[in-house]
This record gives C-alpha cells, sequence and structure tokens, in this order.
C-alpha cells in the first residue's frame, strides 16, 4: 500500500474501532496526545482512564469527508477529517458532527497517531462547503 492508503485505512479503522483506547493504545506514539472539544489535553493513560470510567458509552462512529491529508515528509503527516459520532457522555445522547485534526508520524514502517484534537460536536457544515468553493475560485 501507498502512504496515503495507509494512512486512509488508519483512519477508517480509527472510525470503525470498537474501543478507542485500545485503538490508539495499538495506533498511536508514546507520547500520544488528545485535545478534547473543552480544550483539555490528555494521554494514552488518561484517555483510557476517562473511556473505561463508564462515563463515555459509543455507540456509533464513521468519518464523513477527509477534508485535507498532506504528507509533510516520509515521515509525517497532517490529516484534517470529519467525523459523525453518536454516544452517551453522563448519561446524556450525543449526536455529534466533528471536526479532527492530526499529526501523524510514521515509526518503524508503520504510520501512527501522535497528536489528535477535537472540536466541539456542533460543526456547521456549510462552512466547510462554502470554504471549498471559494479555494477552487482561487485555484
Amino acid at each position: 500500500m501507498s502512504d496515503q492508503e495507509e494512512v486512509l485505512f488508519l483512519l477508517e479503522n480509527l472510525a470503525a474501532a470498537e474501543y478507542y483506547h485500545e485503538f490508539l493504545r495499538e495506533n498511536g506514539t508514546k507520547d500520544f496526545l488528545f485535545i478534547r472539544p473543552s480544550g483539555n489535553p490528555i494521554d494514552a493513560d488518561g484517555f483510557e482512564k476517562m473511556t473505561l470510567s463508564g462515563d463515555v458509552i459509543d455507540n456509533y462512529s464513521e468519518i464523513i469527508d477527509i477534508e485535507k491529508l498532506e504528507f509533510l515528509s516520509d515521515i509525517s503527516a497532517m490529516c484534517v477529517f470529519i467525523m459523525r459520532e453518536k454516544f452517551e457522555y453522563k448519561g446524556i445522547s450525543n449526536d455529534d458532527v466533528a471536526i479532527y485534526t492530526s499529526i501523524l508520524k510514521k515509526i518503524n514502517n508503520q504510520w501512527m497517531f501522535s497528536f489528535i484534537h477535537r472540536s466541539s460536536g456542533g460543526v456547521d457544515m456549510s462552512s466547510w462547503s462554502r470554504l471549498k468553493q471559494s479555494v477552487k475560485k482561487r485555484i
């Protein structure tokens, strides 16, 4: 597989993962960091504790679109993607569309997440459509 195909496969598996904390343990760098919608960072250990606390119950997730995938070098990439997620947090149901920004590193010939930042769940998809139209006009 090409690097692009490997990263896209990794993203698909992130969305399909039954247990995010296990997936990120296996597919995250040792210094992996997740920035939550609150802006608060959490490392892999903290993410696992949060996931296993019972406060978060995942029901469904899918990647809606990949807005940008850029390889910065042979061993680093940046990706912006949109994900729909249905879950419960402390008993409250959520049906979110969120923007994710991620930095990936290729370590020992395997692409891994080094950093993920998730927006809040109330993304206005029309703003992304307007942005795409604006970029196309400039090209």
